[in-house]
């Protein structure tokens, strides 16, 4: 199709009393056609057909074929106008711009938003109070880039990415409270879905977050989900404590502890005991475990401390052999760590064998010990690894530098 409209003068089918009929425009371009009546009404028998005007002489009909040209005239430059723009349009937007009518609603605020979207969409209040909580921050961060009046007046449509990205690294260095990354993307999802009822409302043409994505958050998500793996030390103090389990279970206990202590996995636990490995004596006479990752083939070590010692003998006084097959001592072990969980009220969050892995890395870290010496025993293949999985930012202490670089 040409990117030009099409406007054709008709004769309506239906005729009035005096046999008269009202002569119609009819607009296309990009869509259906648009009909509309010019308002005239003439004699059918004066109408030229393939010209599209009155082929009478005498002055009525020399006014109407004017009048016609001036509303083809009109139509076009409406067309123009558009055009200038830039935006994609159709039919009904030029009729709407040839009556000088607006088919996009009134510019609202980005606080007006946020009122209309719960009106006309329901939202439960507990959602609305999340919707609030962002708007509050959102209104924080523009007293940041501008003078308060204007957010007032923030308009929906003055919302671009830029603006959005901004947003976000002012969530990540909240000076008042610092917000998980989980939190963060929740509120930068409300922000996004806020601007798409916007443009399904038609106060914006495109929603700028739509193909935002949050891959830096997606991380940090992950991260902090592997650092809080880290079990707290009052539910290690339950474990150690609780009485009355199940001779399976009971050894369940003790592995995990001892997992806890040297920052095995569950594989390297299997083949460290189904061997019957013992401690390595060091050139200061300390003693230290010393093992193959099955993983990753990588040589690590541990401290042979004094609870590990006594975990290891517990272990095998047990006298509760680990069988030939690691799939099927596994699946015991988790099946023992559910009823452990139990039996210290652990009921929607059951232990897990990694999780005593990831005790160790990050207890090892908060302890003092370098980077380099916890990768070192949990066997990791560069400094790289360790970093990522267990070294937390401490978005409080970004905050606190970032507050005295700005100050």
């Amino acid at each position: 199709m040409r990117d030009y409209p099409t406007i054709t003068f008709y004769l309506n089918r239906d005729r009035g009393k005096e046999d008269k009929a009202v002569i119609y425009v009819r607009l296309t371009y990009y869509s259906g056609p648009i009909r509309f009546s010019t308002g005239f009404i003439i004699d059918p028998q004066k109408w030229d057909n393939d010209r599209e005007v009155l082929k009478s002489r005498d002055r009525v009909s020399f006014h109407t074929n004017k009048e016609l040209a001036f509303i083809k005239a009109n139509l076009l430059h409406a067309y123009d106008r558009l055009k200038v723009k830039g935006k994609f349009f159709s039919a009904k937007e030029i009729l709407a711009e040839y009556k000088g009518e607006s088919l996009q609603p009134k510019l609202i605020t980005f606080n007006d938003l946020v009122i209309s979207h719960k009106e006309t969409t329901a939202v439960v209040d507990n959602t609305y109070k999340q919707y609030s909580s962002m708007l509050k921050l959102f209104n924080e961060f523009l007293l940041t880039k501008m003078d308060y009046p204007h957010i007032q007046n923030m308009r929906v449509e003055d919302i671009d990415l830029g603006l959005v990205n901004q947003f976000e690294n002012f969530l990540r260095i909240y000076i008042k409270s610092p917000l998980k990354p989980s939190t963060r993307k929740e509120y930068l999802n409300k922000l996004r879905a806020l601007l798409e009822y916007a443009k399904d409302s038609g106060f914006i043409e495109t929603n700028p977050t739509k193909e935002m994505k949050f891959k830096t958050l997606e991380k940090e998500i992950k991260q902090m989900e592997r650092i809080e793996r880290k079990i707290p030390g009052e539910i290690l103090r339950k474990i150690e404590t609780v009485e009355g389990l199940q001779p399976t279970v009971l050894k369940a206990r003790l592995l995990f502890l001892w997992q806890t202590w040297t920052g095995m996995s569950s594989i390297d636990v299997y083949n460290w005991f189904a061997n019957d490995r013992t401690p390595v004596t060091s050139i200061d006479n300390g003693k230290y475990g010393e093992y193959k990752r099955h993983k990753t083939g990588i040589q690590a070590q541990f401290i042979w401390f004094d609870q590990v010692n006594k975990l290891a003998h517990l272990i095998k006084s047990l006298k509760l052999g680990f069988g030939p097959n690691y799939d099927a001592w596994y699946q015991s072990y988790e099946a023992a760590l559910k009823t452990l969980s139990n039996n210290i009220m652990m009921f929607d969050n059951h232990l897990k064998t990694h999780d005593a892995r990831h005790t160790f890395g990050v207890r090892m870290l908060d302890k003092g010990y370098s980077i380099h010496a916890v990768s070192k025993m949990l066997g990791h293949k560069t400094i790289a690894e360790t970093e990522k999985t267990y070294v937390k930012v401490d978005i409080s202490n970004i905050a606190k530098e970032h507050k005295r670089l700005t100050a």
